[in-house]
């Protein structure tokens, strides 16, 4: 079956080849639904003339890294920065290894691991990560190159492995590089990694790693990493599609309605950039926050559906049965033909 023609599908095709994406949804005016996005060589690519002619007339700003509402040409516009899936990198094959993998796919990463002892760097220890290397330090650029929105734990055997791998990430544009080791061998490894990095740089570093929670066991010390490697990451701030609706409108002929968290005050379910693809066969991927706000959204998605209405309207989340005193707006796309 030929792919329907549909803009969501270049855009998951973006992220997939250069890990992010900015775009557009128009929210007011005769042009209200209309989407665009923009290719990394500053093309822009809309879903009708009238849209292209009104974003070529005005710019948007570059500084908008997340999702933000803003007014151009009179309109109310929605701008997102969506990126990839975040990539956990972990060096090292040992026991916290093992739940850092499973945690990190839980939570939605590309999960790599990297150790030099084939017993440990292997398929079979580590079915759940997306790549597993078997390789000495000296070879990790070459293996995985730098790459934005991207989390580095070192969790090696030794003071050794643990300085050389943290020598290369220092170069990176990491946005968290974590290191296991007590007070007494983080201090002597940032004292070292200084002869040859700024302070600045080398202040980057998390070691001791992980909030202090008093963890003891593999599995605690890795909730300790996650929760904060989970702080670092909502500070910047960036959405993302969810990897089971990324799959589907990448890999798939798709029709449905995507249903998107836009602005929300006070207490909700949902932050905002949530999102959930609602499909015409009944299929829901993605969430909202779950509860009686989702299922009157999945009700609604049905009817658009069904109706000849516009592909994009704006409801207001007081009127989605909304219990726990917050205000919502849910923007809802046709996506597909």
């Amino acid at each position: 079956m030929a792919r329907k023609n549909q803009l969501y599908h270049k855009i998951a095709t973006i992220i997939r080849d250069y890990g992010h994406v900015r775009t557009a949804i128009i929210l007011t005016g005769t042009n209200a639904g209309c989407r665009c996005f923009w290719h990394p060589d500053g093309r822009i690519s809309c879903d009708s003339l009238d849209t292209q002619a009104f974003f070529d007339k005005w710019i948007l700003p570059n500084s908008i890294k997340s999702l933000e509402k803003i007014i151009i040409g009179g309109e109310d516009v929605l701008v997102e920065f969506l990126v990839k899936a975040p990539r956990l990198v972990i060096m090292g094959g040992g026991h916290v290894s093992l739940p850092l993998v499973s945690i990190g796919k839980m939570l939605g990463f590309y999960v790599i691991v990297a150790d030099d002892r084939p017993e440990y760097a292997n398929r079979g220890r580590f079915p759940e990560a997306d790549e597993v290397f078997c390789m000495e330090p000296e070879e990790f650029k070459e293996n995985i190159p730098d790459k934005a929105n991207s989390y580095y734990i070192i969790v090696t055997r030794g003071h050794m492995y643990d300085e050389a791998y943290a020598s290369h990430i220092l170069n990176y544009s990491a946005d968290y590089i974590g290191m296991i080791g007590s007070k007494t061998k983080a201090a002597k490894t940032k004292g070292t990694l200084q002869e040859c990095f700024s302070k600045e740089q080398v202040g980057y570093l998390h070691s001791p790693i992980g909030l202090d929670i008093g963890a003891k066991t593999p599995a605690e010390i890795a909730v300790s990493i996650f929760g904060e490697i989970i702080r670092v990451k909502s500070m910047k701030k960036l959405h993302r599609l969810p990897e089971d609706v990324y799959n589907k409108l990448l890999y798939e002929d798709t029709k449905g309605v995507m249903v998107t968290v836009i602005e929300k005050k006070g207490s909700s379910p949902a932050g905002i950039g949530s999102r959930m693809l609602v499909l015409d066969d009944g299929l829901v991927l993605g969430t909202i926050g779950g509860g009686s706000l989702e299922h009157e959204a999945i009700t609604r998605s049905k009817k658009l559906l069904r109706s000849s209405s516009i592909n994009c309207r704006l409801n207001e989340g007081g009127s989605l049965g909304m219990v726990c005193g917050g205000n919502i707006d849910v923007l809802f796309e046709k996506v597909g033909s």
